[in-house]
């Protein structure tokens, strides 16, 4: 019979891996899937808003420590894509056996093999859409953004141009007026999808709604300009892409888990509506934060402890 883990968790992002810390320092044997692309930190070249980091940090830095960290506490990381989650209580007596199920509650399939496990984390974050752009990611950190909280200081005065055709390009371009006036939408070649209440923000704000399929960013070692489908081009300083995000929803259409607003719903413990599953980080909604990912990996975290173990948390000491 397969090995059955306390825990696993799968993402191994902040949310992801803070959540193993905890796990195994309170004795829990936890396995952490870690996506071949990595973190959307790996992409973030200066942090500087993270808690006691006055000078700044990297995100790969951040993802680093984070790996050596939950290590330290015996946490195993593997490399492979989970593929689907199966409830062993749905599957017939025959496939247990087959797959040497036990007692467990879940069957966790990658690409590679199977695991089990009597509790799942699911801590994906929220995975970048192209916008079909030529270069895209290929500028990210050099004019190329993907989150205004994140990034807006860096754009100070500067022309920038966010590509999205919903109410994420809109809330994204207001919030970025707070650095700079010079902010238009393009929607890329899609039909505008932002709702009335915005619109009539964007209006009042200056905000222009422009409609160019976009070919190409280019620039020599930063941004400079946009080429688009028909030959034209125009110079700007900055692009953020606000096109949507993809993430939890193949867990959502396996496992039946609830969605709000592209989101998995949680209750105040992190746990989803499937008994047995916990959500964490960006995943479970705005705002898509360091810091909140880490505090809800820490809440799914203690609660995980709690039902495993029965009673209340009491945190690890070290030797």
């Amino acid at each position: 019979m397969a090995k059955t883990w306390d825990a696993i968790v799968i993402g191994a992002g902040p949310a992801g891996l803070t959540a193993a810390t905890y796990l195994s320092r309170a004795g829990l044997s936890t396995l952490v899937f870690k996506d071949k692309e990595g973190s959307n930190l790996l992409k973030v070249p200066m942090i500087g808003n993270w808690f006691a980091a006055p000078a700044g940090t990297t995100g790969p830095k951040l993802l680093r420590l984070g790996e050596q960290q939950t290590r330290k506490y015996g946490t195993r990381i593997v490399v492979e894509e989970v593929v689907k989650c199966r409830d062993c209580s749905l599957m017939s007596a025959a496939d247990k056996k087959k797959h040497g199920v036990g007692k467990a509650h879940f069957m966790v399939v990658t690409e590679k093999s199977r695991y089990l496990t009597n509790a799942l984390i699911i801590a994906v974050g929220m995975q970048i859409k192209s916008a079909g752009i030529t270069n895209e990611f290929k500028y990210i950190g050099k004019g190329v953004a993907v989150c205004v909280a994140c990034d807006g200081p860096f754009f100070k005065n500067k022309k920038v141009m966010i590509v999205g055709a919903g109410n994420l390009a809109a809330s994204e371009a207001l919030e970025l007026l707070a650095h700079t006036s010079r902010v238009q939408i393009n929607t890329n070649g899609a039909s505008t999808l932002i709702e009335a209440g915005l619109k009539r923000k964007l209006k009042k704000a200056g905000v222009a709604l422009v409609n160019k399929k976009v070919a190409a960013v280019t620039g020599a070692k930063w941004v400079e300009q946009v080429e688009f489908m028909d030959g034209t081009h125009e110079r700007i300083q900055g692009l953020f892409l606000a096109t949507g995000t993809a993430s939890a929803v193949d867990f959502a259409k396996s496992m039946g888990l609830l969605m709000r607003d592209n989101s998995l719903e949680v209750d105040k413990f992190g746990r989803t509506s499937v008994a047995g599953v916990w959500a964490a980080g960006d995943v479970i909604g705005p705002p898509r934060q360091i810091g909140k990912s880490v505090g809800d990996g820490v809440r799914a975290a203690i609660d995980v402890i709690e039902q495993v173990r029965g009673g209340s948390y009491v945190d690890h000491r070290e030797d």
